[in-house]
């Protein structure tokens, strides 16, 4: 357990002084290194707010510590975060391919428009949340894993309804599928 610790408090450690070293020295100076900002801040939403503090002190006394709704918050916060950093990928990608996509004249294509970017940050945080908030409204489930440690979609269709099975397959295509094909 003690290299899981480590290895959960080394990535936490440096996502945090990546974000304090570009907010507070560097400053970005390209709209493309805000992305990797907002990639950098979703991958610290999934380590500390839905991480290691609550799945490994739950692996440690061998089930779910937090109850029915800490396993829905965390289940919830944490497929956000997978979905925003998704698509922020997607997003990067499309953005390397538009700056750099070969021109039939000879000097490279200009960047997107800020607005490009303005978007390009909204869009993967909605998605998130409108991938990961049915469950909420009924239509899915949340639920812990089989260890009984991990909270998350109930990918197995939530007690083998086909409107839960709808789901798993709309958060599977939308928040995982779609954008992994882009990039």
């Amino acid at each position: 357990m003690t290299p899981c610790v480590t290895l959960a408090g080394v990535g936490s450690a440096a996502s945090l002084s990546w974000l304090a070293l570009h907010l507070g020295v560097a400053k970005p100076r390209l709209p493309s290194q805000l992305l990797l900002l907002q990639l950098t801040s979703a991958a610290l939403v999934c380590s500390v707010l839905a991480g290691f503090a609550f799945t490994g002190t739950s692996a440690i006394a061998g089930h779910w510590l937090y109850g029915a709704r800490g396993c829905i918050a965390h289940a919830l916060i944490h497929h956000v975060g997978v979905v925003v950093q998704l698509w922020t990928l997607a997003g990067l990608a499309v953005e390397r391919w538009l700056h750099c996509r070969p021109s039939p004249l000879p000097p490279p294509p200009p960047p997107p428009p800020a607005r490009w970017y303005a978007r390009a940050l909204a869009l993967p945080w909605l998605l998130g949340v409108v991938v990961a908030a049915p469950p909420l409204l009924g239509w899915g489930s949340f639920g812990c894993d089989a260890s009984g440690v991990w909270c998350g979609v109930s990918w197995g269709g939530g007690g083998g309804s086909s409107s839960s099975f709808a789901y798993a397959v709309f958060a599977l295509l939308a928040g995982r599928l779609i954008p992994a094909t882009v990039t």
